[in-house]
């Protein structure tokens, strides 16, 4: 039986084992990319109140998956840029980032293997339902459908990557994925 769908483009590398160890530059946009999760203001990201929850569900990615340990991160008004370590072992060590978790992580067994996708898909997952309740709207789309990776190679690729993060606020205007910019 053939469709008359086009193929969806791979967007993982065929050779490589996402659960193993190592950084990770993450990109997950909101579907139709709506700027539903807060605006930039004077080059500073200004949450909404979607956009916390969303905040909170990643901060709380350790909680769920220990090996997970978070980076540097930024909510925009329409995507999420964020750096995640998966570790050999567990980290007993706190995360590089700060977090007031607000108990928005839903309970689930442990994850020791878990894959990188697998990692995303909770946090869409999570967040989402999460949203969905706070704007009464069950089921709704949140996020876009799959994520962009990037494996970080070395430590010249995650320091140009964490800039990349911390600099995108500040560069909102010429951001391709800012809507005034279609």
């Amino acid at each position: 039986m053939t469709t008359d769908y086009p193929q969806r483009k791979r967007l993982r590398l065929s050779d490589y084992d996402y659960s193993r160890a190592g950084g990770y530059f993450i990109t997950v946009c909101t579907k139709d990319k709506q700027s539903l999760l807060g605006n930039i203001e004077s080059g500073t990201s200004i949450l909404s109140d979607w956009g916390k929850i969303a905040q909170q569900v990643w901060r709380a990615l350790p909680e769920t998956y220990p090996r997970v340990e978070l980076d540097e991160f930024v909510v925009m008004p329409n995507h999420i840029h964020a750096i995640l370590f998966l570790q050999d072992e567990p980290s007993n060590i706190a995360p590089s980032v700060s977090s007031s978790r607000g108990g928005l992580s839903e309970a689930q067994p442990d994850r020791a293997s878990a894959s990188l996708s697998e990692i995303i898909r909770h946090f869409k997952t999570t967040s989402a339902k999460a949203v969905n309740r706070a704007r009464r709207t069950p089921g709704h789309p949140v996020w876009q459908r799959g994520f962009h990776e990037h494996v970080i190679r070395n430590e010249e690729d995650l320091f140009n990557t964490r800039q990349y993060i911390r600099q995108n606020p500040l560069k909102w205007e010429l951001d391709r994925e800012n809507p005034s910019q279609l």
